[in-house]
Formats: C-alpha cells, sequence, structure tokens
C-alpha cells in the first residue's frame, strides 16, 4: 500500500479530528495576522501619525496678566512673576517632560488659533479683530491654554471724572446657583415681604443709606459683581460703604473680595450698632486699577455679612467712569486674519 494510500485511509478513519485541528491552525494564522496588522504594521506601530503625537498640557498656577484693553493697547503679560506648568509625553523622550516652572524663553502666546507665535507678549496689538490669547509651549506648539481677554472701545459719550459711587442696589448680584438676578428679582426675591433691595417689599428699610437703599439677605453662595472703567493703570481709593450689625464683626469673615482676580483684605472691624441699617464707611483700601474694564467681586465667605450700601472710588486724576464708558469689540466671529508686523516666528526645535 503507497503512502498516499496509508494517508487517506487515516484521513477516513479520523475525519473529525483532522478537521478540527485544521480549524484550529487557520484560527491561531488569523489572530496572528490580525496581531500584526495592529501592533507591527498597523495604527500602533511606532511609524503610525498617533504615536508622534504630543500629548500633555501647558498651563498657568499663577497668572500675572491684564485681560481688559483699550483699541490699540499692547498685550500685557508679566513673565517675572507668572509660574507655568509645562507636561508632555513626547514620543521622542524616553521621559515625561515635567517642569513645574517653565522658562521665560520657554513659552510664547498665539492669537486666534493661528500659527503665528509671539515670544514676547507686547508683540502682540489689541484689537476688535483679537478674539484670544492663548499661552504656548515654544516647543510643543499644540500645548496651548486659552487666556481670557477683552478688548473695548469708547463710547462718544464716555466722561471722565476723579471720583465714582457704585449703589450695591444697581450692581451685579448672582444667585448661589450662578444665576444673574434682574431689578424685578431683587424686588421680590427671596420673599415679597423683606426682599434683596431694601427699598422694596412689605417692610422696607435703609432709607439713610446711599441712594436710599442697601441689599439684605445676602446669603451662601451668592456675590456682587461691580464693574468700573479706567482710562489708565493707576492706584485707587476704595470706600466700602456698609451698615452696622447689632455686634461687632469683622467684615472680612462676611466678604470674600477680589479686585480683577486679586485677593483684597480689608482687615476691618466694624462696631456693633443699633438695628441693621445704620450706615457705615470702611477705612479707606488701596486697590490697583487696570486700563480699560475693571471688575470687584464681593461673594459671601463664613458668616454674617453687613448689609451692602455702596463702593466709592476716589483717583488723583479724572480716569473714572461707570462701564457704559466702553463698547466691547472683540465679541463678534473669528477674523479669518490679523495684520501682525511684529509676530515673532521661531523654530520650535530645541
Amino acid at each position: 500500500m503507497g503512502w498516499f494510500q496509508k494517508t487517506g485511509d487515516f484521513i477516513s478513519k479520523h475525519h473529525k479530528g483532522v478537521k478540527i485541528a485544521c480549524w484550529s491552525i487557520v484560527s491561531v494564522c488569523f489572530v496572528g495576522s490580525v496581531a500584526w496588522a495592529a501592533f507591527g504594521g498597523g495604527e500602533f506601530s511606532e511609524d503610525s501619525d498617533t504615536s508622534n503625537e504630543v500629548k500633555g498640557f501647558i498651563k498657568g498656577t499663577e497668572l500675572v496678566y491684564t485681560s481688559s484693553y483699550l483699541d490699540g493697547d499692547a498685550f500685557s503679560f508679566d513673565k517675572d512673576t507668572s509660574k507655568i506648568r509645562l507636561v508632555a509625553k513626547d514620543p521622542e523622550i524616553e521621559t515625561i517632560v515635567n517642569i513645574d516652572d517653565l522658562p521665560a524663553s520657554e513659552y510664547g502666546f498665539m492669537i486666534n488659533d493661528s500659527d503665528e507665535y509671539y515670544q514676547d507678549a507686547s508683540s502682540i496689538t489689541m484689537s476688535g479683530l483679537v478674539k484670544s490669547v492663548s499661552l504656548v509651549s515654544r516647543v510643543y506648539r499644540n500645548l496651548k491654554t486659552e487666556l481670557p481677554v477683552s478688548v473695548y472701545k469708547l463710547s462718544p459719550s464716555a466722561t471722565f471724572a476723579s471720583s465714582l459711587l457704585m449703589e450695591a442696589e444697581t450692581a451685579d448680584l448672582y444667585a448661589a446657583d450662578g444665576t444673574l438676578l434682574s431689578e424685578e428679582d431683587k424686588a421680590t426675591l427671596p420673599n415679597t415681604s423683606k426682599p434683596y433691595r431694601s427699598d422694596k417689599g412689605e417692610i422696607t428699610d435703609g432709607a439713610e443709606c446711599s441712594g436710599g437703599a442697601a441689599i439684605r439677605n445676602f446669603s451662601s453662595g451668592m456675590k456682587f459683581e461691580f464693574q468700573f472703567v479706567s482710562s489708565k493703570a493707576i492706584d485707587l481709593a476704595l470706600s466700602i460703604k456698609a451698615c452696622l450689625r447689632p455686634a461687632s464683626v469683622n467684615f472680612d469673615d462676611g466678604y470674600s473680595i477680589t479686585v480683577n482676580g486679586q485677593s483684597l483684605l480689608t482687615e476691618a472691624v466694624i462696631p456693633g450698632g443699633t438695628g441693621y441699617y445704620t450706615p457705615y464707611t470702611l477705612p479707606d483700601v488701596t486697590i490697583s486699577a487696570q486700563k480699560g474694564m475693571n471688575t470687584i467681586v464681593m461673594s459671601y465667605n463664613k458668616s454674617n455679612p453687613c448689609n451692602l450700601d455702596a463702593l466709592s472710588l476716589t483717583s488723583s486724576e479724572d480716569v473714572l467712569s461707570d462701564k457704559s464708558a466702553l463698547i466691547l469689540e472683540n465679541e463678534d466671529e473669528p477674523a479669518t486674519s490679523i495684520d501682525s508686523s511684529d509676530s515673532v516666528m521661531e523654530d520650535s526645535s530645541l
């Protein structure tokens, strides 16, 4: 009997086992080909596009920059004071790049998500065409974080003086959930008996306060936002007008204050008085105003905030106006190009 005949008889006798063995071999080969395609020559290979992407982030742990500008101002960012952190997974470097305080020479700025890179902030001229400014790694240009900025132009009717009074009852008042309360809300909430405005509702009070009213029922999670305009960067005297409480309180326990994002402490102790609407003016504190729009935020802090009457600002020059003096320019659809003769294009290699 020949070899072929013997092989045929064996397959006929054990055909079920032979089929199983054949399918097993085919399956192994198929799985192997898929694995090779995926990890050896396909999407996960070292030569693929995704493996060459630098992943990570750049962010400011301490940012000192100007966020509000008049048309034509130079962008201002303090590299000496700001602290920038960079974390990057570079496929060409074995270890992860992790720098807590990135040197000033290793980051810059881009505008409107364009490819133009500015090493120096002052090279950027702010205008209505500048919709966004991003902080960018010099080496890894895809790692960036946006810096909120606003660009304004002066209203034709704008006037400036050396003092400005901002009433609490006309300031922007936010509920604990972040909702901006309307004038009707201030006159009817949290209840119609004693709403936020002390001159409204069934029970009125505070007639001796500036403007004949104060804001009451200020509770946890709420905040005031006051905005004003300065025609130049300058130091101002801030005078806070509040109302006494029956017992003495630390004003800073009731309110947490920021001026253009910077924390401010009054360190004022409010003496005890009669009732809750006796006007009291805190000692002046000095604040730094930036050119353009400025924002003072007063948030509920720990306990017992005094009823708030008004804020008064005083300057040595005629530089102050209310927020109606400015018109926001850079809120339209992003422009497609910007004339930037001062832009600095750098090689991104180390």
